[in-house]
């Protein structure tokens, strides 16, 4: 499969072109990633019950063809993986704070899987810069996420709803930004099975997904953008924007380094305003609401402020099809 990614990339690229100076690798590399993580697009296939399955859904692993498409982008880009000891530019004082968290936190693990979880330097970094490098509130939240892992075994875990529905959410890497951090795109309208349950499960594994997806020397967050596009009553559940704000808040801080609501309708302004100071100050800051479709000019030109421009022209397509 992960061969058939490549050819499948190889052929687009010619469609791409080196725009902004790329280098046919580097399209090619693009192209790939896109590809790999479009679990829209996969071919159904019959199971031994005679199902219908997608092949690929949601889910917090990475698959062979998504491994392949990420080693070729770094290969494109002279780039590599991040690893669990990077130090992430910390300086003395803040490399101290970061081993009293370790020393604070390595007993609780239990399994192996959370061993290796508290010695992987982003874990840990990310809940002493949520707290301010105080290593007493940062070792309490790292002990509450730890529980939470230890129910949801979020290091495997995937939505079974996306095998029989490639439809049954949509969240999906559509490439990298400027600073070569992962860029996830969401649809309501492609998203059929909208309950607080299935988002909570999806949004676990985008951001399980999005470690793998950092590299070394590269801010370690992701951005992530929504179409709102048939935004509904059922929509404003308290239940979703409650849930998600839990999820950066208290188990994933600092992941987030942009947020882009594209066309939200005006209902959608009261969520906003129960969420907005539930969330710490600096994540309110990278949340942004963008107008697509009344301003596309305007909407491109702002775009390519954080995107190149294949990525802006790929995102106003997606924009133009959920509306």
């Amino acid at each position: 499969m992960a061969d058939a990614i490549t050819e499948v990339a190889h052929e687009a690229t010619e469609n791409l072109g080196c725009r902004e100076g790329k280098s046919p690798l580097e399209s090619e590399a693009i192209i790939a990633v896109r590809k790999s993580f479009n679990h829209l697009e996969y071919k159904n296939w019959k199971d031994s019950e005679g199902k219908f399955r997608t092949g690929v859904g949601i889910a917090s692993e990475l698959t062979e063809d998504q491994s392949a498409a990420l080693s070729l982008y770094r290969e494109a880009w002279a780039l590599k993986h991040l690893t669990h000891g990077d130090k992430f530019d910390l300086n003395d004082t803040e490399l101290a704070a970061l081993h009293s968290l370790r020393d604070a936190v390595t007993p609780i693990a239990e399994s192996d899987d959370e061993k290796e979880w508290v010695l992987d330097n982003f874990n840990l970094m990310r809940f002493l810069r949520s707290r301010d490098f105080d290593v007493g509130s940062a070792k309490t939240s790292v002990q509450t996420t730890l529980e939470r892992r230890r129910q949801l075994n979020p290091y495997r875990m995937s939505c079974p709803g996306c095998l029989d529905d490639p439809h049954c959410g949509d969240l999906r890497f559509v490439g990298y930004d400027r600073l070569h951090r992962p860029v996830c795109y969401s649809s309501f309208k492609r998203s059929k099975n909208r309950t607080p349950e299935k988002t909570v499960v999806h949004t676990t594994c985008m951001l399980e997904k999005a470690r793998h997806m950092l590299h070394h020397g590269c801010p370690p967050q992701l951005l992530w953008i929504t179409s709102f596009a048939q935004f509904g009553f059922y929509d404003l559940n308290p239940r979703f924007a409650l849930d998600a704000t839990r999820l950066f808040t208290f188990h994933y801080p600092e992941m987030l380094g942009l947020f882009l609501c594209i066309d939200a309708p005006r209902m959608f302004s009261s969520v906003w305003k129960v969420c907005k100071p539930l969330l710490h100050e600096r994540t309110a800051a990278k949340i942004h609401f963008l107008d697509a479709h009344t301003d596309p000019t305007a909407a491109r030109k702002l775009l390519l402020q954080w995107f190149d421009e294949d990525l802006t022209d790929h995102l106003l397509t997606e924009f133009s099809v959920d509306y």
